[in-house]
């Protein structure tokens, strides 16, 4: 860490030498909070295996600083953020079950939502003794030319796979081709990340840099090794969209081929295709299809090792995951329809730390084994129908929207029916409120458990569980 507020000391020094009149300081922050409202109230039962949907309420603030420079071509951004966070609620606290990670203290899970902070190699138990409630989560140096962006630090990541804030490095080389007059997306781009740890600076979620995943080369039972996530991508542009009047007219097609890995453990080689056409008259579409094979190295899956199990279930050494989505704009409107699948343990080990369905992950009980971070539509071989639609229509107050999310999930292990109302409105003063409710059944079925993660029993017979709920949002931005 000293090392890297070292460098971005010396980039700050060396843009001040170059930046003459163009040198600008920029501030920018946020102050909000986050309200989940679980309308399940049972009392936590283990042995039973009941086990309620958990509430809280965050307060949260963040301060951004950029500080831009232009030399020799290039333009150099240097950055420093710091968010913090806390509960006004934490419906976990009061379980008084004791079970896992110390439910009898007091102490709650849902600072896996806010407050968790699980060490450099991820050794740290999590507990609410460690929590963090101040992250500093922007500390980059940006360099953009003409052809090429370099960043490193800790900066918003914009890969498909690797969503929130990432800890590394990426670089883009970038070139324009062919006729760029008819066809101004015309772009080939090269692009490299490694990242070596993440993190979650947002209302509804505060995590501190850690390493989605970490290595035990000794088999001592404790991480003592990172050697980072990596990814190498090739992104390929034709057509473009330009301005026709009020609307946009015009095709583009991508064609992105890309691999991950984590070195020692799996490579995850996929591809992802996109077309998007716009009529000139309001009305447009766009299609993407996305998916990826995941390889994981036979030592480390079930077959070799029985006592291997991720989110309670097998992992292979072959396994797929798909991603269909159809969407459709008319003037303000949209709609659209997805599929989404795994072909065998396909989030074993990737494709959670980056979600381009767009569906929320994090809708499920806190005690559930996927639940305590994921929905189940990432889970073993599961099969994922979703529906979705909006508008927002223009103010004098600011711009109002409303969306509609509805998911059919079947798999192995539960079946999740959901479908979420969203309401929001962006004030003209930054002020921006949000509402989400949202109806939802989860199905877990004989032999697993909803609560397996912190003890529970596996089922005998299918059991329903309603896990509906509410959000509430609250944000300011300056």
């Amino acid at each position: 860490m000293k090392y890297l507020v070292g460098c971005l000391l010396a980039a700050s020094q060396l843009s001040l030498l170059y930046a003459a009149d163009e040198n600008n300081l920029k501030f920018s922050g946020a102050f909000g909070s986050f309200t989940k409202v679980g309308f399940n109230n049972q009392k936590l039962d283990v042995s039973q295996n009941k086990y309620p949907t958990e509430s809280y309420s965050t307060i949260f603030g963040q301060l951004d600083s950029v500080y831009n420079a232009q030399f020799g071509g290039f333009t150099l951004d240097t950055g420093l953020g710091i968010t913090t966070a806390n509960f006004l609620h934490d419906s976990t606290k009061t379980d008084g079950v004791a079970i896992g990670r110390g439910l009898d203290t007091g102490t709650g899970l849902n600072n896996l939502y806010v407050g968790g902070h699980f060490g450099s190699l991820f050794t740290r138990s999590g507990s609410y003794d460690d929590n963090r409630y101040f992250i500093l989560h922007n500390a980059f140096v940006d360099l953009k030319g003409n052809n090429v962006r370099v960043r490193a630090g800790r900066y918003l990541s914009d890969a498909d796979y690797y969503s929130a804030w990432t800890q590394g490095f990426s670089i883009d080389i970038f070139s324009a081709y062919g006729d760029t007059a008819s066809n101004p997306d015309n772009q080939i781009k090269l692009w490299w990340m490694s990242a070596f740890g993440r993190a979650f600076p947002f209302t509804r979620f505060l995590i501190d840099y850690y390493p989605v995943k970490a290595t035990d080369t000794d088999n001592d039972g404790l991480n003592d090794k990172n050697y980072g996530l990596h990814a190498l991508g090739l992104d390929i542009k034709y057509g473009g969209l330009h301005q026709s009047g009020a609307y946009q007219m015009g095709s583009r097609y991508t064609f992105s081929p890309f691999v991950y890995f984590y070195p020692g453990l799996y490579q995850a080689p996929g591809l992802k295709l996109v077309h998007e056409n716009q009529l000139g008259n309001g009305l447009g579409y766009k299609t993407t299809v996305q998916g990826y094979a995941l390889h994981v190295l036979p030592e480390f899956t079930t077959e070799q090792d029985p006592t291997i199990q991720i989110f309670g279930q097998d992992v292979d050494e072959w396994s797929q995951n798909l991603n269909v989505i159809l969407e459709g704009n008319f003037f303000n409107y949209n709609a659209g329809v997805g599929y989404y699948q795994n072909f065998g343990n396909a989030a074993s080990h990737f494709g959670t730390y980056g979600n381009p369905s767009g569906l929320d992950l994090f809708t499920s009980t806190i005690y559930d084994s996927m639940g305590l971070y994921f929905g189940d539509f990432v889970s073993r071989d599961a099969k994922t129908g979703y529906l979705f639609g909006g508008a927002s229509y223009p103010m004098n107050v600011g711009v109002f929207s409303w969306n509609v999310v509805g998911r059919y999930t079947q798999s192995p292990r539960s079946d999740e029916q959901s479908i979420a109302l969203l309401l929001s409105h962006a004030f003209k003063n930054n002020v921006a409120v949000g509402l989400k409710l949202e109806y939802f059944q989860d199905t877990t079925k004989a032999g697993h458990s909803p609560g397996i993660a912190i003890g529970g029993e596996r089922l005998a017979a299918d059991q329903t569980d309603d896990r509906s709920h509410m959000f509430f949002t609250l944000d300011y931005r300056f």
